[in-house]
């Protein structure tokens, strides 16, 4: 347990920099190209995030869990992580070269702006950059991933723009970010391959643990991804550049309140897996009743600090934002719900209950689709504040009692 704790404390520390350095990322660009230009940027990468989610056909925690199990063969384990990666890659330039020669019937003509070269790199970087960082949080390789994952991308970003003194313009600032991630992904995966990759391919293997692992969660993927999404992606068709800039900082922003959970996440999730596999529940449950009652005492002290200075966290983005710390609080009630119900979505999938999370994903995504359209048509930025914050409340309490139910462990 004391092990478990000081990885908790060093991934923390690595999320405290990494909040930061997204804080500093998001001043910077809103700031520099102001509101309307920065929800344009902000756009683009809402794009290849989405599609990059969809390329990775739903084998994030999968690669995860399977490499984190003793009872899985470590050619088994490299077979499943390079068949995921040769085949989400290849999607990803299929959606690449997609997007850009139909955004317009996509209703996202500013994504033309965008070169073909650089969209190709968004979104194959966001992809590999993910799939490897849960391998090697898998492995054990814990503050190295999440350093890969959250900090690498952000901090070189704000020292190439800074340091070098990059013209301040929607097509610079996209190249450069774009790069920042091309690095990460490419030093993240040359590393994981290097130090564990096994040089036989099991297809057989990988395609049966694909079919009972990843492709129940790839259904959630898709249903999640309109879930996160459908606000923002709303408001971008909707309303003005400089209100999806208002509304992605203040998402960003919100995150801060469930960064510890992030964290926790990272360094016990193949804990849960294999304590699980192993059938020691009192193990399981002792671990999940110190790690939930920790994020609960975090959680809450951050979320009343958010609520006491949102309008000064929203400033720090400019003075177009600064009046916008309600839509700040709102968010940051649904990120409170979140850590204080603790793990229960990462419990299910790592304890072989994908298809239930599958259940509650689709059942609360087609519950607050009409809902989060009708609330983002009818109060604008506000509804769509209130839309995300309610489906991540609601799905995270959906989750923990399916984990109540399931597991039959203590939580608390």
């Amino acid at each position: 347990m004391i092990v478990i704790l000081r990885k908790v404390a060093g991934v923390t520390g690595l999320k405290v920099l990494a909040a930061f350095l997204l804080l500093g990322f998001n001043a910077q660009i809103t700031r520099s190209l102001g509101a309307e230009v920065a929800g344009q940027f902000f756009i683009v990468l809402m794009w290849m995030e989405i599609l990059s989610s969809l390329s990775r056909l739903g084998v994030d925690n999968s690669v995860l869990k399977i490499n984190s199990r003793a009872n899985i063969s470590n050619e088994q384990q490299s077979s499943f992580f390079i068949v995921s990666v040769i085949a989400s890659v290849i999607l990803s330039l299929l959606f690449s070269v997609s997007l850009y020669f139909y955004s317009t019937e996509l209703g996202a003509p500013l994504l033309r702006k965008v070169s073909i070269f650089f969209t190709l790199v968004l979104i194959v970087a966001f992809t590999v950059v993910n799939i490897t960082s849960k391998a090697m949080q898998g492995r054990g390789e814990v503050i190295l991933s999440q350093f890969l994952l959250s900090v690498a991308t952000l901090f070189c970003f704000i020292i190439l723009v800074n340091l070098l003194s990059i013209e301040a313009n929607f097509s610079s600032y996209v190249e450069i970010y774009s790069l920042c991630l091309g690095l990460s992904a490419t030093l993240s995966l040359l590393y994981f391959t290097i130090k564990y990759i096994s040089p036989k391919i099991d297809l057989i293997s990988s395609l049966k643990l694909y079919k009972s692992s990843a492709l129940p969660l790839y259904s959630v993927v898709i249903v999640g991804l309109i879930a996160q999404w459908i606000g923002q992606l709303t408001l971008s068709l909707n309303n003005s550049p400089q209100e999806v800039a208002i509304f992605a900082v203040a998402s960003r922003a919100s995150i801060i309140v469930s960064f510890l959970l992030l964290a926790v996440n990272s360094v016990v999730a193949p804990k849960y897996s294999y304590f699980w596999a192993e059938g020691d529940k009192e193990k399981l449950s002792n671990l999940i009743v110190l790690v939930n009652r920790i994020l609960l005492l975090v959680g809450v002290t951050v979320f009343t600090l958010i609520l006491v200075f949102s309008n000064i966290v929203m400033g720090l983005f400019g003075e177009d934002f600064e009046t916008y710390g309600y839509i700040l609080s709102i968010l940051a009630f649904g990120q409170l719900v979140n850590i204080v119900t603790g793990s229960v979505g990462m419990l299910l999938i790592m304890s072989d209950h994908e298809r239930e999370y599958r259940y509650i994903i689709v059942k609360s995504t087609v519950i607050f689709i009409p809902v989060t359209l009708i609330l983002v048509f009818g109060l604008g930025l506000l509804g769509a504040a209130i839309s995300t914050a309610l489906f991540i409340a609601c799905k995270n309490i959906m989750c923990l009692f399916s984990v109540r139910k399931l597991l039959k462990i203590r939580l608390y």
